[in-house]
């Protein structure tokens, strides 16, 4: 039996399908029925006769409705932070960022930061809000989480990065503008002033709905501390380098002068410039379109007509008295049914058991011990990517922070003075060991005021990113001034590891095939075997941005295979990902001894740094030897680059920025007592 189609075009059905052959019609004319049904309305939305509300009944309506709207606005939000995670979740950043040569460190960070954000559920404040919690858990929050002076708020873990936040927040404005915009234009676009009342209720929702999104944008207030956690710092440190003070003075300090007036205009700005950037490219590219833009124009002018039509006086008047009620009409229902997201953040806990805090109290009887007055010796043991950290003969682990001051251009007093102040805080927080980056700052001052304190250093030496490494000269230059610094302070009780080169192969990153990239990783060994053979009591460590460029190093080890137990790498992070590159430490096939040499938590409110901090430092404890420790960044606001001044530990006057520094003396000292 043949089911199909004849030649002639006529069809045939078995004799058990012919009684469905009505049913059969009816599903294949189903799709034309929908698209018919969509045209219609279509239609109907482009030519709303059946919507015949007056002007004075669509404002009613609109302010009986703005709880409705209060509730959208806060859903909103909520997809659009689905949406950023949705987006950020196959890191297409750092991808795009590996084929098409940029930055992949901090194309890695914005895709983690952007995509760092929770929703938690929709709180609505007093009884209905309890209720709402009761019946459904999983979608209404707790009432008592409701943003201090709204009446439902989006509540987003803490934990939320800005960037995301404030995205989500400026696009549900936005979405408010764009949909009056929409319709507005439909109400424009199909009749001549006077309009149809049909038109009319269109225009005036349209006007409604983008006043509710101006309004809501000119109310979000952007600090100078939530522009630099999204990553304003960031760009003048990788982009336009600038040193703290002068970032300060060039960008910060003008930003808090006009950033609370200029910021929202821009944000209002940012949405209708393309708009009308739009409308006139179609008007020059679309006889159609441009028709239809004259119409809009013509739309506007048409109403404005109206409210001014009669004698002057009285048209001025008349449109005075449509616009306050337009202006009313929005801001009234903000101001009683008010709707704001809610950072839901504990950052004022300390978050320890009551043990942890009883033994912090053992931490002063403890925590000193007999400094040897000779040169120290540190050894580092160990190999399959587990190693034990030995400072004269103890075994620890690196507690440290990153000291980034610039007191070399102070007298000899006070800088003594204020190196006496900061090691005397980080002694008495449980740091054991600084790190630098400058080598001005750390001479025969910063080295015996260390050993005063019991705190270790590992000693920094600048490897430009765009040295000649492929030149032999300057590799035999490098290798005298390396070798002469390293007989210089040797000796120091204070040393523990020669820090030599930080981020120099990320300073590459667009040319790691360059001659100089290539020969970089054997100079580096080479290097470092002859700092280890003039002095064999201290390692030698190499730092970089996260785990992104070891091939080159890891290659220069395989064409010498010996056994380095003395040769550390250190890895800056800046975002979660630590803890998975941690635990993952082994697949990566460097097997030599490692250490966190940065570690920060970008992009989070100040708020929510210090737990940042907490969840970074724990990931390095619980990584076990596969890290030896690590330096949290960064000590100083008052630092060499930019970004110093939006993570420092402690301000110019070495009170502390947040609760970071707290969050970290604790970990720290538990840390030192064996929690």
């Amino acid at each position: 039996m043949h089911l199909g189609w004849r030649p002639t075009g006529k069809k045939i059905l078995p004799a058990a399908a012919r009684g469905s052959k009505g049913m059969i019609d009816r599903i294949r004319k189903a799709p034309r029925g929908l698209a018919s049904g969509m045209q219609a309305m279509w239609r109907q939305i482009r030519r709303p006769s059946s919507l015949v509300f007056s002007p004075p009944a669509v404002v009613v309506l609109y302010v009986l409705f703005s709880p409705v709207l209060s509730v959208l606005h806060e859903l909103l939000i909520w997809a659009l932070a689905v949406l950023l995670r949705f987006v950020a979740a196959p890191q297409l950043a750092t991808r795009l960022a590996t084929r098409f040569g940029f930055d992949p460190v901090y194309s890695s960070v914005f895709d983690r930061t952007i995509g760092n954000i929770q929703v938690t559920g929709l709180s609505v404040e007093g009884s209905l809000g309890a209720s709402l919690h009761q019946l459904a858990p999983w979608f209404f929050a707790p009432a008592d989480k409701v943003a201090s002076g709204a009446w439902v708020s989006v509540v987003l873990d803490e934990g939320a990065a800005i960037l995301p936040s404030a995205v989500a927040a400026v696009g549900s404005e936005a979405m408010f503008i764009v949909a009056g915009l929409i319709l507005m234009a439909i109400g424009l676009s199909n009749h001549r002033v006077p309009a149809s009342r049909g038109s009319r209720t269109l225009i005036i929702l349209g006007v409604l709905l983008q006043g509710s999104g101006i309004l809501g944008l000119l109310g979000i207030q952007f600090t100078v501390d939530d522009l630099e956690s999204m990553g304003l710092s960031q760009v003048f440190t990788k982009l336009v380098p600038l040193d703290a003070v002068s970032y300060e003075r060039l960008v910060v300090s003008p930003l808090r002068t006009v950033g609370p007036i200029a910021i929202p205009i821009l944000l209002v700005l940012s949405i209708y410039g393309p708009v009308l950037i739009l409308g006139w490219l179609c008007a020059r590219l679309s006889r159609r379109a441009g028709a239809m833009v004259r119409r809009g124009w013509s739309g506007m002018l048409g109403l404005c007509s109206v409210l001014l039509a009669g004698r002057r006086s009285r048209g001025v008047v008349r449109a005075m008295v449509v616009v306050s009620i337009g202006v009313l009409a929005v801001v009234v229902p903000q101001q009683i049914f008010p709707a704001q997201a809610n950072y839901d953040n504990d950052a004022d806990q300390l978050g320890l058991s009551v043990g942890d805090i009883q033994r912090l109290s053992l931490w002063s009887a403890t925590s000193r011990r007999d400094v040897p007055a000779g040169p120290s010796t540190v050894e580092i043991t160990g190999s399959r990517y587990s190693y034990v950290y030995l400072v004269n003969g103890h075994r620890e682990r690196i507690r440290g922070v990153g000291y980034n001051v610039m007191y070399d251009q102070l007298s000899a007093e006070e800088r003594e003075a204020r190196i006496d102040r900061d090691f005397r805080m980080m002694r008495a927080a449980g740091v054991n060991t600084i790190l630098g980056w400058d080598p001005k700052q750390f001479d025969e001052l910063t080295m015996s005021k260390a050993q005063e304190y019991g705190l270790g250093v590992v000693m920094p030496y600048h490897l430009p990113p765009d040295g000649p490494y492929a030149d032999s000269a300057y590799q035999q230059q490098v290798e005298a001034d390396v070798l002469q610094w390293v007989t210089r302070h040797k000796d120091q009780p204070a040393l523990r590891m020669w820090g030599i080169g930080n981020e120099v192969l990320h300073g590459m990153a667009k040319n790691l095939d360059s001659p100089n990239a290539r020969a970089f990783g054997p100079f580096l060994v080479k290097l470092a075997d002859k700092v280890h053979a003039l002095d064999p009591a201290h390692p030698v460590t190499y730092r970089d941005a996260e785990d992104v460029f070891i091939k080159p190093l890891k290659a220069a080890l395989e064409t010498s295979p010996q056994h380095r137990p003395w040769l550390v790498y250190g890895v800056n992070f800046f975002t979660y990902r630590i803890c998975n590159a941690l635990r993952d430490w082994d697949q990566k096939g460097l097997d030599v001894p490692l250490m966190v040499s940065e570690f920060a938590p970008s992009g989070l409110s100040r708020d929510d740094r210090a737990r940042g901090y907490r969840r970074m430092w724990q990931c390095i404890a619980d990584s076990n030897s596969k890290a030896m420790g690590g330096f949290a960044y960064v000590w100083s606001v008052n630092g060499p680059e930019a970004i110093d001044r939006s993570l420092g530990l402690v301000n110019a006057d070495n009170g502390p920025t947040d609760n970071s520094f707290q969050f970290l003396s604790e970990d720290f000292r538990l840390d030192a007592i064996g929690r």
